[in-house]
């Protein structure tokens, strides 16, 4: 099995999961000079590839985790706003204040259009432009 193919789920999950792990704790990174691990704390030198994959094979099985419903978090400093859960626990909406709605006469119902005698003039010629990307 390789990373471009996985014939079990199980297989994939643990390709995909081998993968990001080298890139964070084995590849050095150009910009960082070292691996991400390393900048973050986590490790104190870029591990092998050796050690990455004796430190996964020596992991216990751990149990998927269950999912939580969301809870609101006030924002600092803020009184809490009224909020309204979205369907299916997926996040919430927030009221902001400021601002009126508009009131909306009330529509007629739209005349239909009658049909166009001429087709509409074509777009016309384009004007360069110059992009100053890096200053002068």
């Amino acid at each position: 099995m390789c990373l471009a193919f996985s014939k079990t789920i199980r297989g994939h999950r643990a390709a995909i999961g081998l993968g990001i792990a080298s890139y964070n704790w084995v590849r050095v990174h150009g910009t960082l000079g070292t691996t991400p691990a390393v900048a973050a704390g986590l490790t104190e030198r870029p591990w092998t590839l050796a050690e990455l994959v004796t430190a996964a094979l020596a992991e216990e099985e751990t149990a998927p985790p269950v999912a939580q419903p969301l809870k609101l978090q006030p924002r600092p400093g803020e009184t809490p706003a009224p909020a309204r859960e979205l369907p299916g626990g997926r996040g919430w909406l927030r009221l902001v204040s400021g601002g009126t709605a508009p009131s909306m006469p009330a529509a007629a119902p739209p005349e239909p259009e009658p049909p166009p005698s001429e087709p509409p003039p074509g777009p016309g010629p384009r004007r360069m432009v110059q992009l100053i990307l890096f200053g002068e």
